[in-house]
This record gives C-alpha cells, sequence and structure tokens, in this order.
C-alpha cells in the first residue's frame, strides 16, 4: 500500500506593508489587553485608596486618573508600527516565507534566514489580511506575520489546511 504524497512545501513572496505591521500590532495588543486591564484597575485603586488614606479629596485627583488610564487604554498600535517601519530596514525588503508540513516554516528576510519548527509555534490567529504564528517569549507573545496576499488562490487554501493541521484552527482577531 502507498501512502498519500505529502503536501507540497508552500513559498510565499512579499514586501512587508505598515498597515499589516499596524495589524499585527493590533492583534497582539488585543491578546494582552485582559491582562493590561486588570494591571489597570489594581494600579487605580492602589492609587485612589492611598489618596484617601491621605485625606486628599479624590476628585481632585480624578482627572490625572483619567488620563493616565487614556494613555494606557488607547490603542498605539499605529504610533508603533510607524515608528519600527522608520527605524527597521528589513521592513522594506522582500520576505519569503517556505512553509513545509510536518516541518516548519523557514522565512528568509534579506540575507537573512531563520527557521522555525511547528513546535515553536504555540498557535495561529487570523486577522482580515494576516495569519500570525504566534510564539512565546516569556511573559510576552511575538507573531510571525504571513500576509494573504502573499499566496495565490490555491495556495491560500492550501495554507489554511497546513495551518490548521499544524497548529489547530485559527483564532479569528478583530
Amino acid at each position: 500500500m502507498t501512502g498519500a504524497a505529502a503536501p507540497p512545501t508552500l513559498t510565499l513572496e512579499w514586501r512587508p506593508e505598515r498597515a499589516e505591521l499596524a495589524e499585527a500590532l493590533r492583534a497582539l495588543m488585543r491578546l494582552r489587553r485582559g491582562r493590561r486591564t486588570a494591571a489597570l484597575l489594581v494600579g487605580g485603586l492602589g492609587v485612589a485608596a492611598g489618596v484617601w488614606a491621605l485625606g486628599q479629596p479624590v476628585l481632585s485627583w480624578l482627572p490625572v486618573v483619567a488620563v493616565t488610564a487614556a494613555l494606557v487604554l488607547l490603542p498605539v498600535h499605529r504610533l508603533a508600527a510607524r515608528l519600527a517601519w522608520r527605524r527597521d530596514p528589513r521592513q522594506h525588503v522582500r520576505h519569503t516565507a517556505r512553509v513545509a508540513p510536518g516541518s516548519g516554516v523557514t522565512l528568509t528576510i534579506g540575507d537573512v534566514s531563520s527557521t522555525f519548527r511547528w513546535s515553536a509555534f504555540t498557535g495561529v490567529l487570523e486577522t482580515e489580511h494576516l495569519y500570525l504564528l504566534t510564539l512565546p517569549r516569556g511573559r510576552r507573545t511575538s507573531v510571525l506575520p504571513l500576509p494573504r496576499r502573499a499566496a495565490e488562490p490555491d495556495d491560500a487554501r492550501a495554507l489554511r489546511a497546513v495551518l490548521t493541521a499544524e497548529l489547530g484552527e485559527p483564532v479569528r482577531v478583530r
């Protein structure tokens, strides 16, 4: 009995766009939002309790707390993407990803190449324009973005099938 042929390695090529970088950062921020909101709430309660214990009127501190909350909660992904876009020349060169079923992903940026086994990823997120392969980094999460536009229509279906088989069904992030 002959085994089924292994799915072919998919090759994706693209030049990054700043909007895609912002989309990836926005998705990461949404992943972290729960932890950040809890920390903000605990910090705000601590400040309010300290102000109350000192006998200061809480309402005089309300603008400070409100501005701090706004700065922490406002999405800054566009600004972060703009800064990364300007500072990192690798964002402007051609990227190539070879997605090998059963093996992993090899990403080439310019003349630098990195290979990631499937076991290195903890999952896959799906946005409107990207697949984001999640990589744990201590207490933080980073992602390896694969733009959907980099794949031909037939390859796009095959890419989703490989990602689903290797990492599970992509989690949709809006």
